[in-house]
């Protein structure tokens, strides 16, 4: 093996055992550094320095015996020891998924959160087993790796089952993209006995119709206390997640022209969750057309002639007309505000809508008769954007401290003081579940 570098375009060539040879060009840094073009193999453009040196070689003969030993190390298939030793493998993350976005099948939230997951796995490999290439990983180190994901601390705190899962699946999607590259022969985690089932016992903690209002009431009422730079739209937003069920990023991404006060199954607008520039939902399914309630219109109204954000923007505004990106800190000062001492997040409000929606009643004329069924979760899952019920009933659907709720109309005020007032459970025959075929009528 042998390699020398050409002086006449600064191309360092590398002989393989073969006979076949190895190229890639040197670029000179602005700060007078070098920089070796490994993109042809996957591995970036890194900047060509000493072992354990932070700052790149300013010496144009030291750079072309770095960039030997790059390509030496490419040729070895590892890249141990040298500036490139992650990015190879970082890079073919990268590549895996530029592919699955290209063709729609990434929104950029879970491009982000399947980048992280994936990397957190290459860096296990990484450090335990010193692996500097995809191939090197078997079945073998499948079980170590769960062990670790499992009992390491990220950001503070550790992985629950389904979150382990997730970075499992997420690797398991783009070691099937390997196979098909050609980068391994075969996924180290097809069908592996490791790998964990769903854990389905997680309850995520929701807030009753009365701890809503009540978290409604203090967002409304320190609105006046706000600083300058903060979301003044917060209260109107809280009560779009509370009164649809929808997700943060489809009340967030809303724009002026998705919203009607007009028209709708209950006669108080309509609210279009779609794609748009700022924004895409999760899966064609989340596009949908959600029926406001006449205490969520009522706040719209009011929002919209005291606030008048442009009719071709965003409906919620953040600075400079942009999206904003996420409100944790509001949540949180209106949760201490309001006394509620449970883990509420933004994702809450959808566990706490279904809810409160599975003890609603619809009320249909039979007769002379106005007969009360309970709410079909099928009808709730449309409306949040479940592409079945059984997500809606299995995962969202949280059973109640107190007895059923007796409205027809979401409102949460109205919920709180039927709570204060002492609630009644349903006359008999009027089920809590929507698979039931009883009902009965009020007289």
């Amino acid at each position: 093996m042998a390699g020398h570098a050409s002086n006449k375009n600064s191309v360092v060539t590398y002989t393989r055992k073969d006979g076949s040879i190895l190229r890639a060009k040197l670029e000179p840094r602005p700060e007078g550094t070098y920089a070796i073009d490994l993109r042809a193999f996957h591995r970036g453009r890194p900047t060509l320095k000493a072992p354990g040196d932070l700052r790149g070689t300013k010496s144009l003969g030291e750079a072309k015996q770095y960039a030997l030993r790059e390509l030496e190390a490419i040729d070895r298939g590892m890249a141990a020891g040298t500036p490139s030793a992650r990015v190879g493998p970082q890079t073919q993350v990268q590549a895996y998924i530029e592919q699955r976005r290209s063709i729609g099948g990434m929104t950029t939230e879970t491009a982000a959160a399947a980048y992280t997951c994936i990397i957190r796995m290459w860096a296990f490999f990484h450090d335990a087993y010193q692996f500097t290439a995809w191939r090197q990983v078997d079945r073998e180190h499948i079980a170590p790796l769960v062990t670790h994901l499992f009992t390491a601390e990220f950001k503070g705190r550790r992985l629950k089952r389904n979150t382990v899962l997730k970075h499992l699946n997420y690797t398991k999607g783009f070691f099937t993209w390997c196979v098909d590259a050609g980068i391994v022969k075969a996924s180290p985690l097809k069908e592996h006995s490791s790998v964990p089932k769903p854990d389905h016992s997680f309850q995520r903690e929701w807030l009753e119709p009365n701890e809503v209002n009540d978290l409604l009431t203090a967002a409304f009422a320190g609105r006046k206390n706000y600083p300058h730079n903060a979301c003044h739209a917060w209260p109107e937003i809280l009560a779009t997640q509370a009164y649809t069920g929808a997700r943060e990023n489809e009340v967030l991404g809303l724009m002026v022209a998705d919203v009607s006060l007009v028209g709708g199954d209950r006669g108080a607008g309509v609210i279009h969750f779609r794609h748009n520039g700022y924004r895409k939902l999760k899966n064609d399914e989340s596009e949908r057309v959600f029926s406001m309630w006449r205490a969520h219109a009522r706040i719209l109204r009011a929002y919209l002639a005291k606030a008048k954000p442009r009719q071709d923007g965003l409906l919620f505004p953040g600075r400079n007309g942009a999206m904003w990106q996420e409100l944790r800190e509001a949540m949180a000062r209106d949760l201490k505000e309001a006394g509620i001492t449970k883990q509420i997040t933004d994702h809450s409000m959808r566990h706490s809508y279904i809810s409160a929606r599975s003890r609603m009643f619809a009320p249909r004329r039979q007769g002379n008769k106005t007969v009360y069924f309970a709410t079909d979760p099928a009808v709730t899952a449309k409306e949040v954007g479940h592409g079945s019920d059984r997500m809606t009933r299995e995962v969202y659907t949280h059973a109640s401290q107190h007895p059923a709720e007796d409205f027809t109309d979401l409102d949460y005020a109205t919920a709180a003081r039927v709570f204060k007032n002492g609630l009644r459970n349903p006359p008999a025959g009027r089920a809590a579940s929507a698979r039931a075929k009883r009902s009965t009528s009020r007289r």
